[in-house]
C-alpha cells in the first residue's frame, strides 16, 4: 500500500514538473482511490483503531481528490480532464454509497443512527450529480463511436446508476426522519432522473 502510494506521488509531481496537467490529474485521482480503498478495508475491519486509520485514509482520500478536481487554469481543462473528473465524481459517490450501508436494513436503522446515515448519501448524490452536469451535452456517438464517446456513455451510465440508489436510499431514510418535504423533492428529482435516461435528446 505504502510503496503504491508513494510511486503514484512521484508520478504526479514529475508530471507537474513537466507541465502533464492531465496526467497529473490522474495520478491524483489514482491515489485518491487508492486511500479510499484503504478506508473501505480498514472500516470492514471493526474496531477502534480500524475506524481510526479508515478516518486518516479517508482524509487523504479526499485530498488527492481534491486537487484531482481543483479547476484548471483558465481555458486549459481538455475533454479527458473532464472525463477525469467526472470519474472522480463517480469514485466518490460510489464509496458515499457503500459507506452508507445502503439497502433496507441500514433504511431501517436510519431513524435511529442519527443523520450520519443521511449525510452519506447526500455527500454521494453531490458527487453523482456534480459528474453528470460535467457530461451534460457532451455527445456520444451510436453505433461505431470510438473509445472517448465510449467512455463518455459509460460514465454517465454509470453516474445515473450511481445517483438512481442514492436517491432511492436517501428517499426512504428522509421519510423514516419524518421530513416528508424533503422526500418529495427527492422524489421530483428521482422521476425527473428516470425521464432524462429514457429520452435521448435531454442527454
Amino acid at each position: 500500500f505504502g510503496r503504491a502510494a508513494e510511486s503514484l506521488g512521484r508520478a504526479q509531481a514529475l508530471n507537474e514538473e513537466l507541465g502533464e496537467a492531465a496526467r497529473a490529474q490522474e495520478m491524483a485521482r489514482w491515489q485518491g482511490f487508492l486511500y479510499l480503498v484503504g478506508a473501505r478495508r480498514e472500516r470492514g475491519g471493526g474496531g477502534g483503531r480500524g475506524r481510526t486509520t479508515a478516518s486518516s485514509r479517508l482524509t487523504l482520500a479526499l485530498r488527492h481528490y481534491d486537487r484531482a478536481l481543483s479547476p484548471p487554469a483558465e481555458g486549459s481543462a481538455s475533454a479527458a480532464m473532464e472525463e477525469c473528473a467526472a470519474a472522480c465524481r463517480l469514485d466518490l459517490a460510489t464509496f458515499y454509497l457503500s459507506s452508507s450501508g445502503a439497502g433496507a436494513g441500514a433504511t431501517a436503522a436510519a431513524g435511529t443512527a442519527g443523520g450520519g446515515h443521511r449525510a452519506r448519501l447526500e455527500s454521494g448524490l453531490t458527487h453523482a450529480r456534480a459528474g453528470l452536469s460535467l457530461l451534460q451535452g457532451r455527445p456520444v456517438a451510436s453505433g461505431g463511436g470510438d473509445a472517448d464517446d465510449s467512455l463518455v456513455a459509460s460514465l454517465r451510465r454509470d453516474l445515473a446508476d450511481a445517483a438512481e440508489r442514492l436517491l432511492r436510499e436517501l428517499i426512504r431514510a428522509t421519510a423514516v426522519a419524518g421530513n416528508s418535504s424533503r422526500a418529495e423533492t427527492l422524489k421530483e428529482e428521482y422521476r425527473a432522473l428516470l425521464s432524462s435516461r429514457t429520452d435521448p435528446k435531454s442527454r
